[in-house]
């Protein structure tokens, strides 16, 4: 009866229909607690986080746009593990999130777009060095995309902003920023076998209601739930188990707005803690137990 009552909670804020307080997905009073701080130095403006699917215990991070083209792994403390790795024949345009996906790569999310002009909007597939990190990686392929949706740069409503990505079973799964209302935007690409040289068109899928600005996104360890990351709250969505239907809205984790300052990014460190980085390099967990 549950995912039934679940279900009717995720088609009334699809359709924009207000729920009363009763009728809310679930809220938790749990808190974020500080965790620490990035130790690199080099590590200033935070904007992209991933925990590694390839060595246990071992996270990514990236700084923001206007910074080096760089990655820096570290654990969940913010202790480095490596100098930053460099990532040759890219620039930094506006780099705001950070993926893994199951084959041991790294995917540098290059979809920032503020003032949604951008028309060169892209993603870098890197592989993920396991023991010895070289100082420099190459990137395997950059993929070009766009919003089909999108139709004038700057559009009328600024909605076409990504700072929350992940990858699933192939697919590149991106959650949208609005800066004209308080919702997000769930769109999905299946990631091309090569190298093609057009712009990919992403796939709209739904729309999620007041869910406030989305600055990051994580896929749990089981790969059923997400948590996706605003300035104020984690919200907890389950994916169905069928690719078309719709993501079902759980629970939300909220705190008093701006108590983190500007928290930019979200990582999984086990099945039920969570690690949030802000823009400044302060790191601070979440516990869902």
């Amino acid at each position: 009866m549950s995912w039934i009552l679940s279900l009717f909670h995720s088609l009334l804020l699809l359709s924009g229909v207000p729920l009363s307080p009763s009728s809310q997905p679930s809220a938790s009073e749990a808190l974020p607690q500080a965790q620490g701080h990035y130790a690199d130095a080099a590590i200033r403006e935070s904007s992209g986080l991933c925990r590694s699917r390839s060595v246990a215990g071992r996270f990514w991070s990236l700084n923001d746009s206007g910074n080096a083209p760089v990655l820096y792994a570290h654990q969940a403390d913010g202790t480095s593990l490596a100098p930053g790795q460099r990532i040759k024949g890219v620039s930094n345009i506006d780099w705001e999130a950070l993926a893994a996906d199951d084959e041991g790569h790294l995917w540098i999310i290059d979809l920032g777009n503020n003032l949604n002009q951008r028309k060169n909007l892209q993603i870098h597939e890197v592989k993920e060095p396991l023991e010895a990190f070289p100082g420099e990686l190459t990137p395997r392929r950059s993929l070009k995309l766009h919003y089909p949706d999108q139709q004038a740069f700057p559009p009328e409503k600024n909605n076409f902003d990504c700072e929350a990505a992940l990858i699933r079973k192939g697919v590149l799964y991106l959650f949208t920023k609005h800066r004209a209302d308080k919702h997000v935007t769930l769109y999905r690409l299946r990631l091309p076998k090569g190298s093609p040289e057009a712009s990919l068109p992403l796939e709209k899928l739904q729309e999620f209601q007041n869910l406030g600005q989305a600055t990051g996104a994580a896929l749990h360890p089981d790969g059923k739930q997400v948590a996706l990351l605003s300035y104020d709250a984690v919200h907890l969505l389950r994916i169905p188990d069928e690719p078309d239907q719709p993501w079902i809205l759980e629970k939300s984790h909220r705190w008093p707005h701006w108590s983190l300052k500007q928290s930019e990014a979200i990582a999984w460190i086990s099945e039920d803690e969570l690690l949030i980085s802000n823009e400044s390099g302060s790191l601070f967990t979440l516990s869902l137990k």
